[in-house]
Protein backbone atom coordinates (compact mmCIF):
# COMPACT_ATOMS: atom_id res chain seq x y z
CA UNK A 1 0.00 0.00 0.00
CA UNK A 2 2.82 2.31 1.04
CA UNK A 3 4.44 2.26 -2.14
CA UNK A 4 1.26 2.55 -4.22
CA UNK A 5 0.48 6.05 -2.29
CA UNK A 6 4.67 6.56 -3.11
CA UNK A 7 4.10 5.99 -6.92
CA UNK A 8 0.74 8.18 -6.99
CA UNK A 9 2.19 10.77 -5.02
CA UNK A 10 5.10 11.02 -7.68
CA UNK A 11 3.09 10.62 -10.68
CA UNK A 12 0.96 13.67 -9.15
CA UNK A 13 4.17 15.69 -8.24
CA UNK A 14 5.72 14.99 -12.06
CA UNK A 15 2.41 15.62 -13.75
CA UNK A 16 2.23 19.14 -12.44
CA UNK A 17 3.28 21.56 -15.69
CA UNK A 18 3.85 24.70 -15.39
CA UNK A 19 3.51 27.81 -18.23
CA UNK A 20 6.23 28.28 -21.01
CA UNK A 21 7.84 31.15 -20.46
CA UNK A 22 6.04 34.64 -21.44
CA UNK A 23 7.80 35.53 -24.70
CA UNK A 24 8.12 31.84 -25.67
CA UNK A 25 5.81 30.25 -28.91
CA UNK A 26 3.70 27.35 -28.46
CA UNK A 27 6.01 24.42 -30.21
CA UNK A 28 8.91 26.49 -29.98
CA UNK A 29 10.61 24.86 -26.49
CA UNK A 30 13.12 22.32 -26.91
CA UNK A 31 12.22 19.05 -25.07
CA UNK A 32 14.97 17.26 -22.87
CA UNK A 33 13.47 13.66 -22.00
CA UNK A 34 14.53 12.35 -18.80
CA UNK A 35 14.63 9.15 -17.72
CA UNK A 36 14.64 8.98 -14.04
CA UNK A 37 16.89 5.84 -13.42
CA UNK A 38 16.79 5.88 -9.29
CA UNK A 39 17.33 8.72 -6.47
CA UNK A 40 21.18 9.36 -7.84
CA UNK A 41 21.42 9.15 -11.43
CA UNK A 42 18.80 10.27 -14.58
CA UNK A 43 19.72 9.02 -18.46
CA UNK A 44 19.31 11.44 -21.32
CA UNK A 45 19.82 10.80 -24.71
CA UNK A 46 21.14 7.88 -23.72
CA UNK A 47 23.84 8.83 -21.42
CA UNK A 48 23.84 7.78 -17.54
CA UNK A 49 24.80 11.04 -15.16
CA UNK A 50 24.14 11.90 -11.69
CA UNK A 51 21.19 14.03 -11.51
CA UNK A 52 23.32 16.91 -10.48
CA UNK A 53 24.63 16.90 -14.02
CA UNK A 54 21.58 17.20 -15.40
CA UNK A 55 21.04 20.62 -13.46
CA UNK A 56 23.92 21.95 -14.20
CA UNK A 57 23.67 21.11 -17.85
CA UNK A 58 20.28 22.72 -17.52
CA UNK A 59 21.60 25.82 -15.83
CA UNK A 60 24.08 26.49 -19.05
CA UNK A 61 21.74 26.11 -21.45
CA UNK A 62 18.76 28.24 -19.70
CA UNK A 63 21.21 30.78 -19.66
CA UNK A 64 22.57 30.52 -23.24
CA UNK A 65 18.53 30.78 -24.53
CA UNK A 66 18.18 33.72 -21.92
CA UNK A 67 21.15 35.29 -23.94
CA UNK A 68 19.88 34.97 -27.48
CA UNK A 69 16.28 35.23 -26.90
CA UNK A 70 15.31 31.96 -27.30
CA UNK A 71 12.80 29.85 -25.56
CA UNK A 72 13.68 28.08 -22.54
CA UNK A 73 14.06 24.17 -23.07
CA UNK A 74 11.42 21.92 -21.27
CA UNK A 75 12.47 18.95 -19.51
CA UNK A 76 9.88 15.55 -19.83
CA UNK A 77 10.26 13.47 -17.17
CA UNK A 78 9.93 9.07 -17.67
CA UNK A 79 9.45 6.84 -14.75
CA UNK A 80 12.47 4.27 -13.95
CA UNK A 81 11.02 0.78 -15.25
CA UNK A 82 11.25 -0.07 -10.78
CA UNK A 83 8.75 2.78 -9.46
CA UNK A 84 9.82 1.98 -5.92
CA UNK A 85 13.75 2.63 -6.94
CA UNK A 86 12.64 6.44 -6.44
CA UNK A 87 10.50 8.44 -4.11
CA UNK A 88 8.33 11.40 -4.57
CA UNK A 89 11.07 13.49 -2.43
CA UNK A 90 13.89 12.13 -4.84
CA UNK A 91 11.78 13.49 -7.95
CA UNK A 92 10.92 16.73 -5.81
CA UNK A 93 14.58 17.38 -4.98
CA UNK A 94 15.17 16.78 -9.22
CA UNK A 95 12.46 19.13 -9.94
CA UNK A 96 13.84 21.93 -7.47
CA UNK A 97 17.33 22.19 -8.77
CA UNK A 98 15.98 21.97 -12.52
CA UNK A 99 13.48 25.06 -11.15
CA UNK A 100 16.47 26.97 -9.84
CA UNK A 101 18.80 26.29 -13.18
CA UNK A 102 15.95 28.21 -15.01
CA UNK A 103 13.85 25.57 -16.28
CA UNK A 104 9.98 27.18 -16.27
CA UNK A 105 8.14 23.71 -17.89
CA UNK A 106 8.35 20.23 -16.79
CA UNK A 107 5.84 17.12 -17.39
CA UNK A 108 5.53 13.96 -17.01
CA UNK A 109 6.00 11.66 -19.99
CA UNK A 110 5.37 7.61 -20.72
CA UNK A 111 7.70 5.23 -20.05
Amino acid sequence: MRLLVSVLALIFLVSCESAPLAGATAGSDEAVVVEILDAQFVKVDGDRQPWEELVYDMRVRCRECRAQGLAMPCVEFRLPAMPDAITSADVDRIQRGLRQAGVRRISMGGQ
